[in-house]
């Protein structure tokens, strides 16, 4: 007889509901504390140091969304609402291309920096070696577990001759392209779109069932080159996918694309000098330290052994002049946020002489064939628009920002190296706003949380960590050592005031007086 089990809880046993209140209790603890330094902070002024993160917006940029929003057709529409988005759309494209002395037709829009890095790199580096600053971004220091390390000198510029001795050395036989490791996915859409569906030999468009007669062109060029791999039968769906994207752009209005390999000119040089394919990613200025690399020398570095040059200038622009036609890189990526426009934008720059109109990247996810085939998806109209009016603003200023911020840098890391800190790459050329700062035997986490209580807003390192304060694989390349992860970052944004910044010496001084007497903030503020 089945009898009910007295006394049994079903939810919940005693060390079950004592695990609950424990940590009721922490977060009753947490919460006490955000109140004690929200009292203390009463009447204290928040300072906002951490524009390499993201800037405040500019009022152009705000005043160019405004207007930008108010337009309600799609820029791939081809009715009079669509087409004056469209026209705002390559206006913006003009002017954002005009101030950064690229080509027009070679600027593709994206959503960032780091889909910039992604897309230029995933395409360059088919077939070719990849070689990586040691204290580039993650979003190209990550992007291959393949790439060879490029090591910099300890104020944080690339080491020129290391470089050059890297790309004299001959590439190990069998090496593969850096894309096919982290990127197979697009292996797949490579071998839909430019190879053979046949399973032992070539196939022309005349057995290929291609209706569009630009498509059917484009593949018996392709087959009549060459050009076209011989892989394993796809069978019909591939076929028919080919078909629709090529469809897809002349929808939206855009002229077929050739549909060989899109860098089928730089697989040829690389196979022409044998396995000596190369290619080098350096950011212009550092993220976290703000050292410039002279970009115009690695670009004459890189050429003179055959390699391309792709550089991320994301925290450079708009803080620095930049031609890039004149800086010999093969291409360029920018971010909108990072120069006082809206987040969610951002450009890709590709060399005229080495990118056709005709010939687009291969885009990261066709969609509908927006940017010419090599960014799929509807543009974000507004945070466009507004990026290339921020970035008008930001360059027309460039002047008064650097002696501004220049000014006002130095008299904050003169406080700081006074009270103790060491200010990394500080003997390299740097942008004007931004400092590293290293105070021995306290961690980055440690004073970031100390000084977010006393109402300022910095940074231990990048921002795209995702909450994570980790030690600083730039510092640590640097040659810090242990001190690698003692580091804050302050970024000075471009409306910055003079008495911003001596609240932060202030509150600086007092954070680290409180450290050398053993307190902690959290005890002080309460």
């Amino acid at each position: 007889m089945n009898r009910p089990l007295s006394g049994y809880r079903f939810v919940g046993s005693n060390q079950e509901e004592g695990r609950e209140r424990a940590v009721q209790d922490k977060e009753g603890q947490n919460r006490q504390q955000v109140r004690r330094a929200e009292v203390a902070l009463k009447g204290q002024a928040s300072v906002y140091l951490d524009a390499n993160a993201t800037e405040p917006p500019r009022p152009e940029a705000l005043a160019a969304l405004m207007e930008a929003a108010s337009l309600t057709g799609n820029p791939s529409s081809v009715h009079k609402a669509g087409r004056l988005a469209r026209a705002l759309l390559e206006d913006a494209r003009e002017n954002l291309a005009h101030l950064f002395s690229a080509s027009v037709e070679n600027c593709i829009f994206t959503s960032g920096g780091t889909e910039s890095n992604v897309l230029a790199m995933q395409a360059l580096s088919q077939g070719r070696r990849l070689y990586v600053g040691a204290t580039e971004h993650d979003a190209v220091r990550k992007f291959s577990a393949h790439s060879q390390i490029l090591p910099v000198l300890p104020h944080g510029v690339l080491d020129l001759e290391k470089l050059d001795q890297a790309l004299s050395a001959p590439t190990p036989m069998g090496y593969e392209s850096p894309a096919s490791f982290n990127y197979n996915h697009e292996s797949r859409i490579s071998e839909t779109l430019f190879s053979s569906p046949s399973r032992s030999q070539s196939q022309t468009s005349e057995n290929l069932p291609v209706k569009n007669s630009a498509l059917k062109r484009a593949l018996d060029g392709a087959s009549e080159r060459g050009s076209r791999k011989e892989v394993p039968e796809k069978g019909a769906l591939e076929q028919e996918a080919a078909e629709q994207w090529g469809a897809s752009l002349s929808q939206s209005g855009f002229e077929q694309p050739t549909l060989q390999h899109p860098f089928s000119h730089f697989l040829d040089r690389s196979s022409r000098a044998g396995e000596n394919g190369k290619l080098v990613c350096v950011m212009w200025a550092n993220n976290e330290t703000g050292v410039i690399n002279p970009i115009a020398e690695i670009a004459r570095i890189c050429h003179k052994h055959n390699a391309l040059l792709h550089v991320d200038a994301v925290q450079a622009a708009g803080r620095m002049a930049i031609n890039f036609a004149e800086s010999g890189a093969d291409s360029m990526a920018i971010s909108s946020h990072k120069l006082g426009g809206l987040k969610g934008a951002g450009a890709l720059f590709l060399k005229p002489s080495h990118f056709r109109q005709t010939m687009p990247l291969m885009p990261l996810f066709a969609g509908g064939g927006q940017e010419q085939g090599r960014r799929g998806g509807t543009p974000a109209l507004p945070a466009l628009v507004a990026f290339a009016a921020a970035a008008q603003a930001a360059l027309s200023t460039l002047g008064e920002y650097h002696t501004h911020l220049r000014a006002l840098r130095d008299a904050l890391e003169q406080a700081a190296v006074k009270a103790g800190a060491l200010v990394a790459g500080q003997q390299a050329e740097r942008l004007v706003n931004t400092s590293s700062l290293v105070l021995a035997g306290k961690s980055g986490a440690t004073q970031l949380m100390a000084l977010d209580m006393l109402g300022v807003c910095v940074s231990a390192g990048a921002a795209c960590s995702s909450g994570k304060v980790a030690r600083s694989h730039v510092l640590e390349a640097m040659g810090y050592g242990p001190m690698a992860g003692c580091a804050i970052r302050v970024s000075l944004p471009w409306n910055v005031k003079k008495e911003e910044v001596a609240i932060f010496i202030e509150r600086y001084k007092g954070m680290v007086q409180t450290f050398q007497k053993g307190g902690s903030h959290a005890a002080h503020l309460s």
